[in-house]
This record gives structure tokens, sequence and C-alpha cells, in this order.
């Protein structure tokens, strides 16, 4: 690409993830309406046909992280396996680095825009590109000085049910588990990554990180609200901008346009499937509910199976649409789907999956008296009921949810992250 050129922004999202490739899609949308240069976007995975429905040219990349992660996720894995297993990434990490590499020779970006791909940060290093990061405060607790979230965020425990092999870890007394998991699991996993991240960058002959902080980058965009997920002393390259949240390019289907006070219920693309037989049992006793849930590529509609007369179910629903017709909203803990509730005041009922989901997600919904979490293995159709009923006639997180509606718009998000790209495309000349 010459001097005169157009410029071209690359956006690299994690594929497999709905949230990572959304985020970028709803950056990506708002980019093109006010950048004259070409958006073009890379990676792989499930969701990448997003990107093509949107309109954008989309390269796919080498390598997946979709084989080791499900191994490690569903159990394969043990303490005793952690050499292996980083062995294993480190082979993966310098494949998909390289693949990204040869992207970059091949399509030249003038800028390169990653989310949810550790990789990305490392191979614009290599490539001596200008590189920016999409994020939420829940990967940067990880990488920020500890003392930088703020004291008023509830001690808890990270969410180990998703992974079999620490299941023990629930068993132990609450004090325990918040001391130890507190206080030591985020020192401890930035440790590993620090160096994981440095052995890496030997093997490509780049300086090692003195830091721990691994979200290395020209700029990093934090797609929360400060007044729902705080820290203090934020590195100056970090900034809030909103919540950036997707949403499918699809109208509400006719016979849910006149409803209202619904139940949503969504597990959004990494919560846990077998919520769904445990939620229709207790919907099934509650008729004078009408619920309507969205399955996503989580499950399929064979694998659902009949439903309650008081129950629908769509592949994919407008999250915000469905958030103004309805007066609860039953997910996984993810902050699309809590951003999108509270966008229109509505409550929310959290059933966590992974850690992040449960720290960051539900747990501050829960600590804003803007609803409740029920933790998977505590998931009966009896709770169910009780936390339904208890959320829905309650006007008190009614109001509490409304209360933090009132500082944002899910229009300002994209906005804000599109106009911070042009600046950093300006400020490259």
């Amino acid at each position: 690409m010459t001097a005169t050129d157009p410029k071209r922004v690359m956006f690299m999202p994690e594929c497999e993830v709905l949230a990572h490739t959304g985020r970028c899609l709803a950056v990506a949308k708002t980019l093109r309406k006010k950048f004259k240069g070409e958006i073009i976007f890379a990676g792989r995975g499930r969701y990448s046909k997003l990107i093509t429905e949107a309109g954008f040219k989309y390269y796919q990349t080498k390598g997946s992280f979709r084989p080791i992660a499900t191994e490690f996720l569903t159990g394969g894995w043990s303490l005793f396996k952690i050499p292996a297993l980083f062995r294993k990434l480190l082979a993966l990490y310098r494949e998909i680095i390289l693949g990204e590499l040869e992207l970059y020779q091949a399509l030249k970006p003038t800028l390169v825009i990653g989310d949810g791909r550790p990789s990305v940060s490392i191979s614009a290093e290599i490539a001596s590109l200008p590189c920016i990061l999409i994020t939420n405060i829940s990967i940067g607790a990880g990488v920020l000085p500890r003392r930088a979230i703020k004291p008023i965020l509830p001690p808890t425990s990270p969410l180990f049910t998703k992974f079999p092999w620490l299941r023990p870890v629930n068993n132990l007394p609450q004090k325990v588990k918040d001391f130890v998991l507190s206080s030591h699991f985020f020192k401890l996993s930035s440790f590993l990554r620090v160096k994981f991240y440095n052995r890496l960058r030997t093997s490509f002959g780049l300086k090692l990180w003195q830091d721990r902080d691994t979200l290395k980058a020209n700029q990093v965009i934090l797609a929360d609200m400060e007044v729902f997920n705080p820290v203090k002393d934020l590195p100056e390259n970090y900034h809030y901008v909103g919540p950036l949240v997707w949403e499918p390019d699809m109208e509400l289907p006719q016979s849910l346009r006149d409803k209202k006070d619904l139940i949503y219920i969504t597990m959004g693309s990494t919560g846990s499937p077998k919520a769904f037989p445990l939620l229709l049992a207790a919907f099934s006793r509650m008729p004078e509910f009408q619920a309507v849930l969205s399955t996503g590529e989580l499950i399929s509609m064979q694998q659902i199976g009949p439903l309650p007369s008081n129950v629908q179910a769509y592949r994919y629903l407008p999250g915000v649409e469905m958030a103004k017709r309805s007066r609860l909203i039953i997910c996984h803990g993810g902050l699309g789907t809590i951003y999108q509730a509270l966008s229109e005041g509505v409550p929310v009922i959290g059933i966590p999956f992974l850690p992040d989901q449960e720290v960051y997600g539900i747990d501050r919904v829960q600590a804003l008296g803007a609803g409740l979490k029920i933790h998977l293995f505590e998931l009966t159709p009896k709770r169910i009921i009780s936390d339904v009923k208890r959320v829905f006639n309650s006007e008190e997180y009614r109001r509490a949810a409304q209360e933090i509606s009132s500082h944002f718009t899910l229009e300002e998000g994209p906005q804000n992250a599109a106009e911070l790209i042009l600046r950093e495309l300006s400020a490259l000349g």
C-alpha cells in the first residue's frame, strides 16, 4: 500500500464467540458511515457468517483455538496436564501468529483491531502495525494493577462449573473461596499469562514483557460503563466507550410485536445448554407467565424438544426489541445481554457459566439491586420458579434497573469507539 492508497482497517475478532464478533461488527457498521477507506475482517469460527451477511469482506485465518478450548473446558485436562497444555498452546499460537503475518503481508492493513484474539497484539508488533484492542473490564482486570479495581466490587470467587477438574473448589467454605480466589486467583493467572506470552515472544525474538499488562496496543477500548464496572488509575491508552452490543439485522416476528410483560430467555453463545430443559420444566408449571427464548447456535430446536404452551422459541431475536417487551430477562450473565436488558430498565436473572459472567456480569447486577444470580449447580425448577416470581413481581428490582438505564444508551458505545479509531487513523498520518 502506497502513500496515495486509501487506508484499510482490519478487524480481527475471535469468531467462535458471538460477543467478540458482534462487538467488532457494531463498531465497523458505525465506522463505515464516517470512514472513507476500506474496512475488512479476518478470523475463523462459526460466527464469521455474520460478517459477510453484514456486507464486509472476510478473510479466513489459519489455526483455531476451538479444539483445544473445547478439550480444556470440558474436562479433558487436569492440573497435572498443565505443562502439556502449555506446549500445545505455544505451538497453536505460533501457527496462528504466522498465519496473521501472512494476511498482513497480503492485505497491507493500515490499522489492526483485535477482539478476543490474544495473538493480534503480538503479530501486529512483529509487523510494525498500529493496533487497537477491544475488550471489557473482565479481561482488563486480569492485566491491570489490582489497585485499579475499586473496592466497591463485592468480594466473590470465580465460577468453576465449566471446568470439571476444578469443581472441588465449589466445596470449599465460602470464606475460604473468597480469600483464596479473590486474593490470589488473579495474581496467579496474571503470572502464568505473562510467563506464557514471554515464552512466545522469545520464540519470535521480541523483548520480554516486564509487567502484567498483556493488552499491549496503541489504544484499548473498554466496552463497558464506568458506573457498572468501575476502575481507577487506568493507563492513558485505556478508554471507556460504553457497551458495544450486536443486534441481528432482522425484524421482530409478527406474533411478538404487540406483546408486553414477557420473560425473555437467552444463553448467548457461551452459556450452558443444560439450563434450557430446567427452565422449560419451570415454565411448564408457571402458565401465568409468557416466555420467549432464543437458542442462537448453542442448541438446536430438536434438542430442546416440545415446548410448554406458554413458551415460544426462535433461533435469533433482536435483543433490544425483546427487552422493550419484557419485564424480566434470564441469561448467562454475558455483558452484551445484560446491557440490552438494562438499557430498557429490565431486571435480570443470571445463570453464569464462566468466571467473568459471574464476577463482572450478574454479580454486578445483583450488587446494584437489578437482579439475581443462580449458580448452574443450584439450578432447579423449584429455584427458578421462586426467583422468577420474586423478580418479576418486584418494583424494587425494576427501579434499580431503570436507574442504571439513565446512565447510557446503546448508540453511544459504537459511536465513541468509531471516533477513537478515526482519531488514531488521523494521528497515523
